[in-house]
């Protein structure tokens, strides 16, 4: 937690308070302390600071107060998840959150600019300006931030004069990704991973390993910004990239997830089932949380949701799987029928699959196994009948 204190200040010869604990803002007479107008808190945090008349305030959002009337003059739309004291210069307002520091214009109110932060939270603080360095102060660390045109102008020189280093390919990539500018960082961090491959010195496994793990989250995030645009084609090619960096289960579920999400909303009901057939085969095993708090493995929750597509839209979307189920029967062979019941379990050849193999167990001896196989055969046919 960041704590602000907000002083008074005085703006157009009035002296302008915010106490900590009262219910609202006061404009004071600062000769006779007498109180010419009170503003209703409602959100208000603190007082950024004033200039020309105007008194600038932030909280949940941000607010230009004209100090003649005590009469609120303008004020953002959008809510801000408020993280600490900003500061006011000629041109704009800077305040900061959780995510981001925003800039405003400091006359028109507009959005101006934004500065990345990590995301977690633990750089987001009360923010100063010394002598054109910027900095964010909380509760356990003092952090130091550039100015961003500078950094990348100084990056771009060195990626181009030493063109087997990877590092400064590496740090403007991590430029751009606090930016939430994904693509041009996924652009460096392959520009980097390149060069650490081709390098391949001491430590730079590490480091390729490291790199394509950031690509993964890159382009998670890319992805997710893509959707929210409303633009799905591209959404699922930046997913499909990810499931080629995706180092673990649950990365490669979400990766695939991503996929079945960018088919739904293109309604390709055979791809949005094909993307299910990913989770089968890539990692049954890894448990899925959905709908609260319920778990359930990869592969059975996609079955489900498999078996919710055949029924809204027809067995259609599963033909190129049913194909494949009926080459396996076919076949006639254990291991092949065996298949079929594990991965094709949405298939209309599972009722065969289970008569084979009776068959063959009966053939070897195994009576009661063939009688539980065909046990499973008629709540298999129950069910394809209705």
């Amino acid at each position: 937690a960041v704590a602000v204190t907000p002083g008074p200040v005085v703006v157009g010869g009035l002296l302008c308070g915010l106490p900590v604990n009262a219910e609202g803002l006061y404009g004071l007479d600062p000769q006779t302390g007498r109180t010419l107008w009170k503003l209703p808190r409602r959100g208000v945090q603190t007082i950024l600071g004033g200039a020309d008349g105007t008194l600038y305030l932030s909280g949940k959002e941000m607010w230009w107060v004209d100090v003649r009337t005590g009469k609120v003059k303008k004020w953002t739309n959008e809510p801000l998840d408020f993280a600490g004291q900003g500061f006011v210069t000629a041109d704009s307002l800077y305040v900061p959150t959780r995510k981001y520091v925003w800039q405003f214009d400091r006359k028109s109110g507009k959005l101006a600019g934004r500065i990345g932060l990590d995301g977690s939270g633990n750089e987001a603080g009360n923010l100063l300006l010394v002598d054109g360095q910027f900095f964010s102060v909380t509760d356990r660390a003092v952090h130091v931030f550039g100015i961003w045109k500078d950094a990348e102008a100084e990056l771009r020189t060195a990626i181009r004069v030493n063109p087997a280093d990877p590092v400064p390919c590496e740090r403007r990539g991590q430029g751009y990704a606090r930016r939430r500018e994904w693509l041009p960082a996924i652009r460096d961090y392959h520009l980097a991973l390149t060069r650490f491959e081709r390098r391949n010195g001491p430590g730079d496994h590490a480091a390729i390993g490291r790199v394509k793990r950031e690509l993964c989250t890159l382009y998670d995030n890319a992805a997710g910004q893509a959707m929210s645009a409303g633009r799905f084609n591209k959404g699922l090619d930046l997913a499909r990239q990810m499931q080629h960096f995706a180092y673990d289960g649950q990365t490669q579920m979400k990766a695939t997830m991503r996929v079945v999400d960018a088919q739904r909303r293109l309604q390709n009901w055979s791809g949005t089932v094909a993307g299910y057939r990913e989770l089968i085969e890539r990692c049954p095993d890894v448990m899925y949380r959905f709908e609260g708090s319920t778990e359930l493995a990869a592969g059975l929750f996609a079955e489900l949701e498999i078996a919710k597509l055949i029924k809204e839209h027809g067995r259609t979307c599963y033909d190129k799987f049913d194909r494949q189920a009926a080459q396996l029967v076919a076949v006639g062979k254990r291991e092949d029928y065996r298949k079929v019941l594990s991965q094709y379990r949405n298939s209309a050849y599972v009722g065969r699959a289970l008569v084979g193999l009776s068959r063959i167990s009966a053939a070897s001896g195994d009576y009661s196994g063939a009688a539980r196989l065909m046990e499973g055969f008629v709540d298999k046919g129950w069910r394809d009948n209705g």
